[in-house]
């Protein structure tokens, strides 16, 4: 988790699905360390790149599709869902500012429903 946090800034924040808020660089590294030891410990995730604009010399928005498989509350289930991420450089360094996850519930519910028609 130590290398998912280093590429935060140091006061870097990361807004979870449920809404909650990890505030700096440790507090993203203890939280992804937490909940690693439980329901996420043998899951697997995967982001594909949908969009990078860069808004400055120095900022970039990116936007990704993520999937991921293996919470062990549902292991069959696919989760999808899309980050943004606000990425800036400083002192040299480009690293992530904010990050925002949002489940696709809209997505998740057409497959269910399409998959009951068939």
């Amino acid at each position: 988790m130590r290398a998912l946090a280093s590429l935060f800034h140091e006061d870097g924040i990361w807004i979870l699905w449920t809404g909650e808020v990890w505030k700096g660089r440790s507090k993203i590294e203890e939280g992804h360390a937490e909940v690693h030891k439980t329901v996420f410990r043998n899951s697997i995730q995967r982001e594909r790149l949908e969009e990078l604009t860069f808004v400055g010399p120095d900022a970039a928005v990116v936007r990704l599709f993520s999937t991921l498989t293996g919470d062990e509350r549902s292991p069959d289930k696919v989760v999808r869902s899309r980050k943004i991420l606000i990425v800036t450089k400083r002192q040299s360094a480009w690293r992530v500012g904010w990050r925002q996850n949002a489940r696709l519930a809209r997505y998740h519910a057409r497959l269910t429903r399409k998959a009951m028609l068939t």
